[in-house]
């Protein structure tokens, strides 16, 4: 791969590899922008990577199946995460979460905090392409992306999230996109 390439995942290259954890018995849930266009039912921009969120004891099942595929490491922050890449172009972002009892979870933050999501924010539902897959909710997308100064992927990734499920957003999106507003909270990871 050119050191000048852009790296894209195709909602092709995210089926494939979701079919490949799947077949490994892999839980998955997809993060981030593709996400947001999980839940949607449609591609609504170009994506550098798919974002998973992968029972931590799956991480070592499925970092074995994208070596296999011919992904190799482009970041290693294990246990918070790590991105890899294949020559071809796509990545992944695998974000290890240590499921709970009560079907919630929670992601390591690489401050040593911790992301906690409830059984609810686990329970999206979406399609990539015509493929069925677990993904944030709504609510979990939304509070997701909160927190930090909102780059232009972000805002429009959540104004396509407010145009499609009618809800509020935090102040700092509601701004640029032009929306009402729900007050915003700062972002406290549980």
């Amino acid at each position: 791969m050119s050191e000048t390439r852009t790296p894209q995942t195709t909602a092709e290259d995210a089926v494939r590899l979701l079919d490949l954890l799947a077949a490994e018995s892999v839980e998955t849930w997809v993060a981030g922008g593709w996400g947001v266009d999980a839940l949607v039912g449609h591609q609504t921009r170009p994506h550098r990577d798919l974002d998973l969120l992968i029972p931590l004891p799956k991480t070592l099942t499925a970092h074995r199946v994208l070596l296999a595929g011919g992904y190799v490491m482009e970041s290693d922050w294990y246990p918070v995460r790590f991105e890899m890449i294949h020559p071809a172009g796509r990545a992944v972002d695998v974000h290890p979460i240590r499921m709970e009892g009560d079907g919630g979870g929670r992601l390591e933050l690489e401050n040593g905090d911790w992301w906690r999501f409830d059984a609810e924010a686990l329970s999206g539902r979406g399609t990539i392409g015509d493929r069925a897959c677990r993904c944030l909710s709504v609510a979990a997308q939304i509070r997701s992306h909160t927190g930090y100064e909102p780059t232009d992927k972000d805002t429009s990734d959540m104004k396509v999230l407010a145009t499609r499920f009618d809800v509020q957003l935090p102040s700092s999106y509601a701004r640029a996109t032009g929306g009402t507003a729900a007050p915003s909270a700062p972002l406290r990871p549980e």
